[in-house]
Parts: C-alpha cells; sequence; structure tokens
C-alpha cells in the first residue's frame, strides 16, 4: 500500500527544518549586558539594566541617548545628517550606533565574552 505526500507533509516538512536550523540562534545568542559609549573624551560603560538619559559632547556636537532595559537609542543630536538618531533602538550584543561627524559610537557588550559566529 503506497502512502501519498500532500501539501500538508511538504509543509510540515519545511516548517520543521526551519526550526532546525533558525532555532539555535534563537536560544544561544549572547544576551548584551553593558552599554560602551566611546567618545572624543574616552570610554564610558554603564549597564543595560539602568534606566538613564546621557548626555555626549564630542567633536562639537551634542546627542542624548537613552538606556533602558531593553537597549539603547539616540533621542536628539544636532549633527546635520542625523543617522545616528534615525538608526533606532539597539537591543542584541554587537548591536552599534554611530555617530561620525561627533565621533561617537555605542555599542552593546556582552561581560561574558563569546563570540558571535564560528566559521570553519
Amino acid at each position: 500500500m503506497k502512502t501519498k505526500c500532500t501539501p500538508f507533509d511538504v509543509a510540515l516538512a519545511a516548517g520543521i527544518l526551519l526550526l532546525a536550523i533558525f532555532l539555535p540562534f534563537f536560544l544561544f545568542r549572547d544576551r548584551a549586558d553593558t552599554v560602551r559609549i566611546v567618545s572624543e573624551s574616552g570610554e564610558e560603560l554603564y549597564a543595560l539594566g539602568e534606566e538613564r538619559t546621557v548626555e555626549i559632547l564630542s567633536g562639537g556636537h551634542r546627542l542624548t541617548v537613552c538606556i533602558d532595559y531593553e537597549g539603547v537609542f539616540v533621542v536628539d543630536t544636532d549633527c546635520k545628517d542625523r543617522v545616528c538618531k534615525n538608526t533606532g533602538k539597539i537591543l542584541e550584543s554587537g548591536d552599534v550606533i554611530v555617530c561620525a561627524p561627533a565621533g561617537v559610537k555605542i555599542e552593546l557588550i556582552s561581560k561574558r565574552g563569546g563570540a558571535d559566529y564560528v566559521v570553519g
């Protein structure tokens, strides 16, 4: 007796395959716990779990950065291109906001370390 493969069977197999491929990326990702802000005045570290607003003066520009429990975003800036503000909220370890005119880099990091990707 032969059984036929229905469209439901194909969809179920594809769903299980996709789940098997992408689930490890969600389960084993490295959660950020620290915000690193690098400017012309040096490097500052802030805990991600503390809700605060940080004013940064660098390169003749002012940035207002909001740190909350989920991530970091630029509330306001006086530079012309406003790319840093338009980047939106960064949420995961390794995400970066850069304001080139001010020379500011805002990055989410994990103090636990670990590799972002393993190749080979």
